[in-house]
């Protein structure tokens, strides 16, 4: 979340475009016209959006995007303490030996 947090409107949208969520120009006009910003389009609901006129599967794709990037930042938190990340490698029943079975995760460019 530090990531986007401070982003302005025009930083956030930038941002947006070069996740490539295939969003037309008008998708972030309304962004931009609501004056919405990073940490307020993380709250956004299907039900703000409709109220923007935003049609269906472009909504689907902002609120997949948001409960994508809150889980991620949310996991994220979970490891503070080595308990912590132990804790949640025993629940993935993971141990010292099977620590090859960790899915990979990547980076945003």
């Amino acid at each position: 979340m530090d990531i986007i947090k401070n982003y302005d409107i025009e930083e956030f949208i930038e941002y947006l475009k070069k996740k490539d969520l295939k969003f037309k120009k008008i998708h972030f006009k309304i962004l931009h016209k609501k004056e919405i910003t990073s940490l307020a389009f993380l709250e956004l609901t299907k039900e703000k959006l409709e109220q923007y006129s935003i049609k269906e599967e472009p909504i689907t794709i902002f609120i997949k995007f948001i409960e994508s990037f809150n889980q991620k930042s949310h996991n994220y938190f979970l490891y503070k303490t080595l308990d912590n990340l132990k804790e949640i490698l025993c629940k993935n029943k993971i141990n010292e030996k099977d620590i090859t079975n960790i899915k990979q995760f990547l980076f945003d460019k």
